[in-house]
């Protein structure tokens, strides 16, 4: 029996807590008064679909939540879209603390979350499904 290619394995990994973290930030989108609950799981799935593809690509990447940073590690031809000031600035708002993103208005949350979305089509458009 073959076994699963470890770097594909720990990318699936990271994919699939990036899914749990998006189907949450959309459910608590629904609620103005969790709006910030619901931009930091929007961040948190970027930063995972960025280390997810890192991974696939067999890149090292630091210990880290920042959006831009690991946006860096990829190559510039990788991600093009999601390297705009706009996006980058919504992503990377909140960092891992949800306090962070405390008083952010329903709005911006949600341009978060749609932002992590293009960050996920980016993303599985350069990983072959399983």
């Amino acid at each position: 029996m073959q076994r699963e290619d470890p770097r594909i394995q720990l990318a699936q990994e990271r994919l699939t807590r990036a899914e749990h973290d998006l189907e949450a930030a959309q459910l608590l989108i629904t609620k103005p008064t969790l709006a910030s609950e619901a931009g930091f799981h929007a961040q948190q799935a970027a930063e995972k679909l960025f280390k997810g593809l890192l991974a696939f690509n067999d890149r090292e990447f630091p210990k880290t939540h920042a959006v831009a940073l690991l946006l860096d590690l990829l190559p510039v031809s990788c991600c093009r879209s999601a390297r705009t000031p706009k996006c980058l600035d919504a992503l990377r708002r909140g960092g891992t603390v949800p306090q962070f993103w405390d008083g952010a208005a329903a709005a911006e949350a949600a341009q978060a979350l749609t932002l992590a979305h293009r960050v996920r089509e980016i993303v599985w458009s350069k990983i072959p499904p399983k």
